[in-house]
């Protein structure tokens, strides 16, 4: 029997008496609408959904003659998978009012309202609640659910008019939460992945209960390989896509997901947090620019989306996130005037982004600024406004403070990882600029071989911060060998580091190296494509000043190479690096092996073992025929340490193809990969 309620309802029903019924939330508490006009509806308390143009691309084989309502599911799906679990619970609640007998609506709806962790529960009048104890013994069960356990209660009432298929989705859901007979509660998933796989191989179509199973899976690769059957489906399936980003950034192979960050972009193409997932990966994988612009059309979605839905900004989680993300983007381009504009907006919803406005500040040089941002920190984080002073006076020239802040931050700053290397940065810069060059500069590659293979450090385009402030300090202590080979280490970890590229200019500018401080200036033009000329033009000056401590005309000893060129006497080298000279760190992403999908930079691990990198643009018989001689050559010195590698310089990466090509030239001890630059890492002028 379906409940009256069930039967009755229409999007245009006046709300009922409803009590709040909150449940628990896995994510941060996501967005309320602002100020729901009359008519709204009984379960969410939202207005009805409206169907927006290309939300998403996804479409599910409802069962329900009603056009409107399959329309309706079709969009909430595309929010769900998207974690929009206020526009998902509308809109299946919408749909529910277009057919109340939809099973795999109400089903949609008691998903999304779990996630949401809010919405109402049907509530007694006044006579039932208060006399229902004494006629009845306790209220009926449907006043008793929380509000995401009342539309699958529904869901259950239906079953027997639903699809088979979707029979099997709710007693599946049903299982997983102790709500179906003969289902103990240590068996609840087991008996739910049984339900699911029996569905699995009667209706192997069947979208829904490929991404139930990969959310039931356990482990940390259970869920992966049902996302990549279902994919094999669909390609363009929003859910499968959007979590096989999280995953292959959560295992550290963020190269792995970047077709699936591309595949969920074009699958919801009017839904923000597509749009800001990419970030997730393109900011680890040095992707720049690419990254930036999809950053920004996230927020101009997320915009839309509010004045569409009258959503008060202020009351949605991910905008501030978006927003927070997009400022670091904004600011690592060297695009100053949008970050202005975007954090003027999050400053307008109650966003802090206090780290990100200090950073705007000491870029821009705007000292006023920045001391407010820290004169708020020292309220509340004593250590961390220490730090952020510290930076500040160094900023400013101004050692006695900067040593002064260091001081309060050893004091003040509760031990651990990263209380040690703040203050090794401090103080190894302050070194630097006092006279002690050689022993701060020890201390800020302490700081760097800490932290360079730490992947949480590379989120976000951070991957080589310590590398530049070790690269600058070593620059203003005309320390040349060290300032090259931090620099050179920042490109490896971060290809869009416009410090390192600028360092890199202002030093071989210095030495009178003029072809190589050509090419780094072009590198730096290239990643501030979209700056303010006027603003390259004061980075490019301040680094040529740092650089002023570097003899211009002096012999410089470089540290002693790793790795050396090896060619015969009378070869000609009219490219690449000089014979005799240092190899750079550069990073590739292995598309085979241990390390596949991982940028990965094996010059750092080889140190002075015996290596071949191997460099090409095209992969042909010749190249096969070397890499073949390598690999037997890999086998037969293992205990040598020898390593040898192939590096294919391409515009874009297929790491898959370049997987296939590995096998069918019979490697095994010899990665491949690939590095997006067709002229290569930088340094080495190919």
């Amino acid at each position: 029997m379906i409940p009256r309620f069930a039967r009755l309802f229409t999007p245009s029903l006046i709300v009922l008496s409803c009590c709040s019924m909150t449940v628990h939330a896995e994510d941060a508490p996501p967005p309320r609408p602002a100020a729901p006009a009359a008519g709204t509806m009984p379960l969410t308390g939202l207005p009805p959904a409206k169907l927006l143009p290309n939300i998403c691309v996804y479409t599910y084989p409802t069962a329900s003659a009603n056009a409107a309502c399959r329309a309706h599911c079709d969009a909430a799906y595309g929010y769900y998978y998207s974690y929009v679990w206020m526009e998902a619970a509308r809109s299946f609640e919408t749909a529910i009012g277009h057919d109340p007998e939809c099973a795999q609506a109400w089903l949609g709806l008691h998903a999304a309202l779990s996630k949401w962790g809010r919405g109402k529960a049907p509530k007694a009048d006044g006579f039932l609640a208060v006399g229902g104890a004494a006629f009845q013994g306790k209220l009926p069960e449907r006043y008793e659910m929380t509000a995401a356990d009342y539309p699958l209660s529904i869901a259950k009432n239906l079953m027997p008019k639903a699809a088979h298929r979707t029979q099997l989705l709710i007693q599946a859901k049903l299982q997983e939460r102790g709500l179906w007979p003969d289902t103990p509660s240590d068996q609840r998933k087991a008996k739910a992945v049984a339900t699911l796989d029996e569905l699995l191989t009667l209706y192997e179509d069947d979208q829904e209960a490929w991404f139930a199973r990969a959310q039931i899976a356990e482990g940390r690769f259970g869920g992966a390989p049902f996302s990549k059957a279902l994919l094999k489906l669909n390609p363009l399936h929003p859910g499968a896509n959007h979590e096989l980003v999280h995953f292959h950034e959560n295992i550290g192979r963020p190269a792995l997901g970047w077709a699936n960050a591309l595949g969920y972009m074009q699958s919801s193409p009017g839904i923000a947090h597509a749009f800001h997932m990419q970030a997730h990966l393109g900011m680890r994988l040095g992707k720049g620019r690419e990254t930036t612009e999809y950053s920004v059309k996230a927020v101009a979605l997320q915009q839309a989306y509010h004045k569409a839905m009258n959503v008060n900004p202020s009351d949605d989680h991910q905008y501030t996130h978006h927003l927070e993300i997009l400022t670091k983007a904004l600011i690592h381009d060297g695009r100053y005037a949008e970050a202005a504009t975007v954090l003027a907006e999050g400053k307008k919803h109650g966003a802090t982004m206090r780290v990100e406005h200090f950073r705007f500040a000491l870029e821009r040089r705007n000292w006023t600024e920045a001391e407010s941002q820290i004169a708020a920190l020292r309220k509340t984080d004593k250590p961390n406004a220490a730090y952020h002073g510290a930076l500040l006076a160094l900023a400013r020239g101004d050692e006695s403070r900067a040593a002064a802040e260091w001081e309060s931050l050893r004091q003040a700053g509760k031990a651990g990882p990263a209380q040690e290397l703040r203050l090794w940065e401090i103080q190894g810069r302050l070194m630097c600029r006092t006279g002690q060059g050689e022993a701060g500069s020890k201390l800020l590659k302490r700081a760097v071989d800490k932290t360079k293979n730490d992947y949480g450090r590379h989120s976000w385009g951070g991957g080589a911060y310590f590398m530049e402030a070790w690269g600058r300090a070593a620059l203003e202590a005309g320390r040349t060998a060290e300032a090259e080979e931090a620099y050179l280490e920042a490109l490896a970890h971060d290809a869009g580091s416009i410090q390192a590229a600028l360092g890199l200019w202002a030093l071989c500018d210095r030495l009178e190296r003029d072809e190589e401080a050509d090419r780094y200036i072009k590198l730096a033009r290239r990643l501030w494509a979209k700056a303010d000329p006027a603003d390259f033009a004061v980075l490019q000056n301040d680094l040529a000043d740092a650089a002023a401590a570097v003899p211009s005309t002096a012999v410089v000893q470089r540290f002693r190479p790793p790795l050396r060129y090896v060619s015969r006497e009378n070869d000609p080298c009219v490219s690449g690096i000089a014979v005799g000279k240092r190899c750079g760190p550069y990073s590739f992403v292995p598309a085979d092996g241990p390390d596949k999908g991982k940028p990965t930079c094996y010059i750092c691990e080889q140190e002075d073992k015996p290596t071949v990198v191997v460099f090409a643009r095209t992969l042909n018989a010749d190249t096969a025929k070397l890499m073949t001689l390598l690999d037997a050559e890999s086998v037969r010195r293992k205990s040598t340490g020898f390593k040898a590698w192939l590096t294919l310089l391409t515009a874009k990466a297929d790491l898959t193809e370049l997987s296939r090509w590995s096998a069918a030239t019979g490697l095994k001890q010899t990665p491949v990969g690939a590095f997006e630059d067709v002229d290569g890492p930088p340094a080495y002028k190919l």
